[in-house]
This record gives C-alpha cells, sequence and structure tokens, in this order.
C-alpha cells in the first residue's frame, strides 16, 4: 500500500468549509446564529455579557471576549430582520435544520409552494368582495408551510378533507389574481437582506471572539486555498496566510458580497427561481471563477471542516476525481461517516473503496 505522499513535491490544494472556523471556536454555525436573531433586545444582551452578568441561553461563552461591537450595526440588523419572509420561514420552520445545507435544502419547499401558487388563479374565491384570495387545497403540507410565510398569507385554515389558504391583499387582487412579479420581487429582496444579516452577526459577534489556535491546522501545508466561509480565517495562521485563497462564496469585505443560497433548482423552477442559485449568484457578486485552475496539473487536496455533501459537487468532485493524494478530515465519527457517505454519492463506492484501500485517501481525525 502506498499510503504515504509526505515527500510528494506537488502542489496542496486547501478547501476549508464551516467546521473550519468551528475549530476556532467561531460561532458561525446555523443554530448560532438563528440563537442570535430570536433574542429581542441583543444590544442589552451584548452589554449584560460584556458586565460579566448572565444571559439567555448561555450566550456569555462568547460575548464576554467581544472587545468592540458597533451597536448601530445591530440595530440595523434587527430592522432588517423585521418582517422578513425568509427569518419568519427559517425561525419558524419545524424541519430538522442542523446546518448550512440543510438550510439550503429547506428553501426547495418554499419555491415549489410559490410555483403552485402562481397557477392556483383559476381556482381562487372572492372573499366577501375583498380584493383578498382564497385557495382551497388537499394537501396538507402546503397548507402548513403557509402559516409559516406571513408575509404572503393573510391566514389558513386546516381542515379534515381541505385546507384554506387566504393570500395577502398586497400580493393579489381579484381581477388579476396573484402578483407573481411582486412575490418574487419581495422573496429576492428577503434573501438579499437575510444575508446582509447575516453579515451583521459575522462582521459584529463572530469576528470578535477570541479564537483559540487549532494545533492540528498549524501543521496542514497549503500552497491554494478554496475557502467556502466567509470569514477570513486562513489569515490567523503563519502556515496558511502567504497561501492563495479564493472564497468561492464571497466574504464580508462589503454589504453585498457573500452568497447563500440552493445549488441548483429543478429546470421547472428555473424561470422563476434561478436568482436564488448558488451558481447565479458567484455571477451577480462577480465571484472570482479562477478556483477551477486549483484542478489542473499535480495537485494533492486536503479537506477540512468541509461535509462533501453534493451541493458543492462542481468543486468538490473535479478536486477529488484529479487529486495525487486526498486527506479528508472529520471530527467525530458520526461525522466519519456521513464523510464517506456523500463521497460515495459523488464518486462512487468501487472508488472510494479502492482508493482507501491503496492509500489515496486518507481520513483523519481533526481533534
Amino acid at each position: 500500500m502506498s499510503g504515504s505522499w509526505l515527500n510528494d513535491d506537488v502542489r496542496e490544494v486547501l478547501v476549508v468549509g464551516n467546521g473550519f472556523d468551528v475549530a476556532q471556536g467561531l460561532p458561525t454555525r446555523y443554530m448560532d446564529f438563528m440563537d442570535f436573531l430570536r433574542i429581542a433586545d441583543p444590544v442589552t444582551m451584548i452589554s449584560r455579557a460584556k458586565a460579566g452578568l448572565k444571559t439567555e441561553k448561555n450566550y456569555n461563552k462568547f460575548l464576554l471576549t467581544i472587545d468592540s461591537v458597533d451597536f448601530d450595526e445591530i440595530d440595523r440588523m434587527k430592522e432588517l430582520q423585521e418582517n422578513n419572509a425568509w427569518v419568519d420561514y427559517f425561525l419558524n420552520c419545524k424541519a430538522e435544520i442542523k446546518g448550512w445545507i440543510d438550510l439550503e435544502r429547506e428553501m426547495i419547499p418554499v419555491f415549489d409552494f410559490f410555483k403552485w401558487l402562481f397557477i392556483q388563479d383559476k381556482k381562487m374565491a372572492v372573499i366577501d368582495e375583498a380584493d383578498i384570495a382564497e385557495i382551497v387545497t388537499t394537501e396538507e403540507w402546503r397548507a402548513r408551510l403557509a402559516l409559516i410565510l406571513p408575509k404572503f398569507i393573510r391566514n389558513v385554515w386546516l381542515g379534515s378533507s381541505k385546507n384554506t389558504i387566504v393570500v395577502h391583499e398586497d400580493y393579489c387582487e381579484k381581477q388579476y389574481g396573484v402578483f407573481k412579479e411582486k412575490i418574487l420581487d419581495t422573496l429576492k429582496k428577503d434573501l438579499d437582506d437575510f444575508i446582509k444579516i447575516f453579515r451583521i452577526y459575522l462582521c459584529e459577534i463572530a469576528c470578535n471572539v477570541e479564537r483559540p489556535h487549532d494545533t492540528i491546522i498549524d501543521r496542514i501545508k497549503a500552497d491554494q486555498i478554496i475557502s467556502f466561509n466567509y470569514l477570513q480565517s486562513e489569515l490567523s495562521y503563519d502556515n496558511l496566510k502567504d497561501a492563495e485563497t479564493i472564497h468561492v462564496h464571497g466574504d464580508i469585505t462589503s454589504d453585498n458580497n457573500m452568497v447563500l443560497g440552493v445549488n441548483e433548482v429543478e429546470d421547472d423552477l428555473k424561470n422563476d427561481f434561478l436568482y436564488f442559485t448558488k451558481s447565479f449568484q458567484r455571477i451577480k457578486i462577480k465571484s472570482n471563477p479562477n478556483y477551477r485552475e486549483f484542478w489542473e496539473g499535480e495537485f494533492n487536496v486536503s479537506f477540512f471542516g468541509h461535509s462533501l455533501d453534493v451541493t458543492d459537487v462542481d468543486i468538490i468532485k473535479p478536486l477529488y476525481e484529479k487529486a495525487k493524494h486526498v486527506k479528508v478530515y472529520y471530527y467525530k465519527p458520526r461525522d466519519y461517516e456521513d464523510k464517506i457517505i456523500n463521497l460515495i454519492k459523488m464518486v462512487g463506492v468501487t472508488k472510494i473503496e479502492n482508493d482507501i484501500y491503496n492509500g489515496r485517501l486518507q481520513l483523519i481525525p481533526s481533534t
């Protein structure tokens, strides 16, 4: 078995995901962000934490180390959060959303719901001559999803045999039906604002946390880095700070420089929902496309803190298939299993089995 590649004189490519920041103690998990959005008065909460007082959900664990917070930015964050359709949806979504990948997946049902709504004009009934639409559906999941879209849906009645959805008068009219373009424009604007909210959280909360050094990261060699993160955490490490780095989803350096969306949508959704794909948003923010050059020529690749989920298959697969050797860092046994499963989904079980046996693929604990 030829598993050693310590003496390889080839280029080293490092791919990092959110786990890279989490390993440094940064509160960048999806649930960290959602918990913060649930705080009614974050300015008071931060002030209490800095004063050494107990805060709800024990936020002292990272807020005590904050040196400087722009309270005006926190106030702007709460203003953007008010009546934001995506904030309402994610805060009330009952799906088991553990990470950012799960959040992306949970956007798809929203697209499916509105695709259905846009073709319901002939099935609408006028209520009391008002400019609102009443739509009946036998599918309970649509009605339950409508409950957590209060910006667009005025009311919902769940029944044993049929369910009734009432579209808000701002988004329909009895003569013209549902205002499709207005709904789409609102969803787009609210996603842009959701990204701005997340950026403020990262800048004012996550970036101000005192981060411990991860000794395993200290030992990683990289000539080039493909980062799926918005923070520039690689600059904290002497062994990584000089590497050529591309943040494929943008970064926090400006208000409109971050990508957040789904990997792709089905063909029947593309006309209306292409805006919400990461591929479109990368073009929108003019993200550096030169990361494709990283898998040209001879190289090794390491993955740290990335799930290897198929949502990023357009980047992960060519890196895996073309690399001379592959290292995958995992956090816990469950993470080890998930990463192998995701790799099998991406390139096939025979390829993974052979690569592990002959040493081309190494899975390394990161703790």
